[in-house]
């Protein structure tokens, strides 16, 4: 059991010592509420899905704050102390789906499927859940303590507790603040979609991999005949567009071609940041001179945000976005977390390693086409809602 009443200001505008008659007013909302919940539980062997879903516990506002001066039983905390988790909260007829990463002591990412939605640790302290550069929905900064805390919800009139566990003070998480959190937020995701919640250690920016390397050699190789002796490359501070940016260079310099600073004249671009990065450059390359030659993309920058508007950028890939087993876990993210996109970084958690094979070029553009197509990049969930992602070369090297 965990007394809400820790949270003083929700008390009333008086503190916790306020009195008189409003206050007896409150107890007897809380006292009704309780026996109300406690018999229609006792009437079920099974919990009232419509109060208690993702092991959260929704409440009217109204019934939260006269709460706050009772003991109110919550479920015990989900998934696995010190590990990501992701929780569906009831929203009065559809789940508000909500991930927290990498749920350790510290600051922590909260990502949630919809708009209007504040979240933190005291529920007279939330924060609005915004859109952050190169990335979906709503997200949030929450500093988590040590061990069993809480989280609160409140969206449509509505608040939710959710019971976490940061696990041991020893044992932080890695640093999400930075532009690079919601990517390794979406392959934390892709994990937790196989219901293997383990505890995030690295991010995909950490590192450039091995067939991220032979991707860029293949997008390079593919520029060579076409780019007029040059091609620009746009990078940003990480630990993997710095090697990016390098192997990109050496490519070149194999390939006979210079590497010129973007803007600088008609060629290529190929742009190696993270997400928030490229949703910038993209920008920039559609008003520069080069925009007429073209503008390649990393692999992992296949993600709905930084395609919009798709205006045929072209990325090089080891699988197709349309096909099996790909559009299993595009039928799982939809299924799990409603409405957020899908991308390369979460499907390769989600698979658990690099595909084998030969990379092809495949061009991003925006399509209409009738009938809920669920797949591939159509509908609502997929790599680029309302468009798709086509290969339009065959393999490569």
């Amino acid at each position: 059991a965990v007394r809400l009443g820790t949270d003083h200001a929700a008390l009333g505008p008086e503190g916790p010592g306020w009195a008189g008659p409003a206050r007896w007013v409150c107890l007897a909302v809380a006292v009704a509420g309780a026996v109300g919940l406690g018999a229609g539980l006792r009437r079920r062997r099974q919990p009232d899905r419509t109060l208690l879903r993702g092991q959260a516990v929704v409440l009217p506002a109204g019934v939260i704050v006269a709460a706050t001066a009772t003991a109110v039983a919550l479920p015990a905390p989900p998934g696995r102390p010190g590990a990501p988790l992701l929780v569906a909260v009831d929203n009065g007829g559809r789940g508000l789906p909500l991930v927290v990463a990498p749920q350790r002591p510290g600051w922590n990412l909260v990502h949630v499927g919809a708009e209007g939605v504040s979240v933190g640790t005291r529920a007279d302290r939330l924060s609005p859940a915004v859109r952050l550069p190169g990335a979906t929905n709503g997200w949030a900064l929450v500093h988590l303590p040590p061990g069993p805390s809480r989280l609160h919800v409140a969206y449509g009139g509505r608040q939710a507790v959710i019971r976490l566990d940061a696990g041991a003070a020893d044992a932080p998480g890695p640093d999400l603040r930075g532009p690079d959190g919601p990517e390794c937020v979406s392959a934390a995701l892709g994990v937790l979609l196989r219901d293997d919640p383990q505890p995030l250690s690295r991010c995909p920016a950490d590192a450039l991999t091995s067939g991220d390397r032979e991707d860029l050699d293949a997008t390079v190789a593919f520029l060579a005949p076409r780019a007029e002796g040059a091609l620009s490359v746009v990078g940003d501070s990480s630990a993997r567009s710095v090697a990016a940016v390098a192997a990109v260079t050496d490519a070149a310099r194999r390939a006979g071609l210079r590497v010129v600073p973007p803007g600088s004249g008609r060629h290529p671009t190929l742009v190696v940041t993270g997400w928030a990065g490229a949703e910038a450059a993209l920008r920039d390359a559609a008003r520069g001179p080069g925009a007429a030659a073209g503008t390649y993309l990393a692999p992992w920058l296949l993600t709905a945000a930084v395609l919009r508007p798709a205006t045929g950028q072209m990325l090089a890939l080891r699988f197709d976005p349309r096909a099996e087993p790909v559009s299993r876990y595009v039928a799982e993210l939809a299924r799990r977390f409603p409405g957020e996109p899908a991308t390369v970084s979460g499907y390769l958690a989600w698979q658990g390693g690099s595909p084998a094979g030969p990379a092809r070029m495949y061009a991003a553009a925006a399509v209409s086409l009738p009938g809920p197509v669920a797949h591939g990049g159509h509908g609502r969930s997929g790599f680029l809602p309302g468009g798709t992602v086509t290969a339009v070369t065959g393999p490569l090297g």
